[in-house]
């Protein structure tokens, strides 16, 4: 493919990406509050990751793709809220893991956020089967060859497989 030709092409590639993430964002947005949930988006990501098991900032820093700096204020939010607490590792007075408290993990288990009316996943039904897995499978070779794809795309797994 040509210079010009690529360009353009990943622009595009680009703006549907940001479209779709914005619109599905704003759906998980609209279904927290219909719930009266008082969190956003990425505080309900971080909810359910450590409803899972416990992670420190860093290692949510990793699995988010964001700056630790970009969390600190969301899990202080978190904490102030009765949802997190940051514990302590005996073996490691440096290492501070977040657990969920009972009132997060409540949260979390009576919120439902993917709704039948999901855009996405009626987005992708329409488009049938064969087409959604093939979709699939290449944003995952998209991905994989991105710096640290592999080990992104074995976190993703890892965290799929324990939801």
């Amino acid at each position: 493919m040509e210079t010009a030709e690529l360009s353009r092409v990943t622009t595009e590639i680009r703006m549907l990406l940001f479209l779709i993430v914005k619109t599905s964002a704003r759906q998980v947005h609209q279904q927290l509050a219909a719930q009266d949930a008082d969190i956003n988006g990425l505080q309900y990501g971080m909810l359910r990751a450590l409803h899972h098991r416990p992670f420190t900032l860093s290692e949510l820093s990793k699995r988010f793709m964001l700056d630790p700096s970009t969390l600190v204020p969301v899990v202080d939010a978190l904490e102030q809220k009765g949802l997190v607490e940051r514990g302590r590792d005996p073996n490691d007075r440096r290492r501070t893991p977040l657990h969920l408290t009972d009132r997060g993990a409540s949260l979390v288990h009576n919120l439902s956020v993917i709704a039948e009316d999901n855009l996405l996943a009626n987005s992708l039904s329409q488009l049938g089967e064969a087409k959604t897995l093939q979709l699939l499978e290449l944003l995952r070779e998209l991905v994989h060859t991105m710096p640290e794809g592999e080990s992104i795309l074995c976190d993703m797994q890892e965290h799929l497989n324990s939801c």
